[in-house]
């Protein structure tokens, strides 16, 4: 399943990393009732701050047997800036649509907070964990993937750094690839 959550893309809504979480729980769930899926090898792929929605949504249920990240902040310090100004940064953007959105800034800041990547990696449930990054992200410097490293459950978790990648990993066929292997190889696929 592929989809945008709220605010981005095509999909309605405004920016919220707490927000975010409950997209993807909503579509997980959809997903582990639709008839032929084996919910006992769920895996979940998530770039930039859809893979830090995906760290704490994996980090609260059993359902996730793999995960991958890629291009994800292992914190969000940024928002420690004015609330006005990452607003008005993001409403720029066009992922915030509505003027009146959020009703409450400094809760709305309060959400990234809870969510923190490096909070919560540590209580992943899974069997496989990996963690992309770019080691040209314009955006996340790779200390970021050191750092979710770092933090995560020993044993099961990989890091690999695609050369030369940037921050938007999904347009990059490196790390597409890297990432197919990665599935085949924690899922027994042969060629």
């Amino acid at each position: 399943v592929i989809f945008n959550f709220r605010g981005c893309g095509d999909s309605d809504g405004d920016f919220d990393m707490l927000g975010w979480t409950r997209d993807l729980e909503v579509v997980l769930d959809h997903v582990l009732n639709t008839p032929h899926i084996d919910p006992s090898r769920l895996f979940v792929l998530g770039f930039s701050g859809g893979g830090a929605a995906s760290i704490y949504v994996a980090a609260q249920t059993q359902q996730v047997y793999g995960l991958a990240v890629a291009g994800t902040p292992a914190h969000f310090r940024i928002f420690k800036k004015d609330p006005r100004e990452i607003l008005e940064d993001f409403r720029e953007r066009g992922i915030i649509r509505n003027r009146d959105f959020p009703a409450d800034a400094s809760r709305w800041i309060k959400g990234f907070e809870e969510i923190e990547p490096c909070r919560w990696i540590a209580q992943f449930k899974g069997q496989h964990l990996l963690i992309m990054h770019g080691d040209a992200d314009e955006l996340i410097p790779l200390e970021h993937a050191r750092a979710l490293f770092d933090a995560a459950p020993k044993g099961m978790t990989e890091l690999s750094i695609v050369p030369e990648g940037g921050h938007r990993l999904r347009l990059n066929p490196l790390c597409i690839n890297l990432l197919r292997e990665w599935l085949g190889k924690t899922l027994g696929w042969r060629r």
